[in-house]
């Protein structure tokens, strides 16, 4: 889920006494955690304004035009299978909005030693919600090899 977060600042000039500037600031789309931190967020930068989060003005977005990237985590022996092209599908949980055009940033994790710093990128050709032997509540995508590579800690 994520959201449309408008908020409005207003600051006083010490050079022109009692007057307000307000300027209406509108941000990107953000997830519900930053939502959540923008909600409480009153910086202190030595001038003399304040931010206010106007709730009623907090929306919804719907993704349908925006493509977006989705971070997974992929065990080492499907990953290879990713890698060498013999994989050209995901099964995953229906537990976020997937949708043919994003982008999966796949990160190779292992059970024993966490996170490997492999990881690949693929884009989502085609998404498939009922097919015979499926679970109800997962899908199956059909996905296009991109990129690989591999990153270390603190990167």
């Amino acid at each position: 889920m994520r959201y449309k977060v408008t908020w409005t600042m207003y600051f006083t000039d010490s050079n022109i006494p009692d007057t307000i500037a307000v300027a209406i600031v509108e941000a990107a789309t953000v997830s519900k955690a930053r939502y959540a931190a923008y909600k409480q967020m009153i910086p202190d930068r030595g001038y003399r304004f304040e931010w206010f989060i106007n709730e009623t003005e907090v929306e919804k977005i719907e993704m349908e035009n925006e493509h977006m990237i989705h971070k997974l985590k992929i065990l080492p022996q499907y990953f290879e299978d990713k890698l060498q092209g013999m994989k050209k599908w995901e099964v995953r949980k229906n537990d976020r909005p997937f949708k043919a055009g994003d982008t999966l940033q796949l990160e190779e994790w292992s059970e024993k030693t966490g996170y490997t710093g492999r990881l690949l990128q693929e884009y989502i050709k085609k998404i498939y919600t009922e097919a015979p032997g499926i679970k109800e509540g997962y899908i199956i995508m059909n996905t296009e090899y991109i990129s690989a590579s591999y990153k270390t800690r603190g990167e």
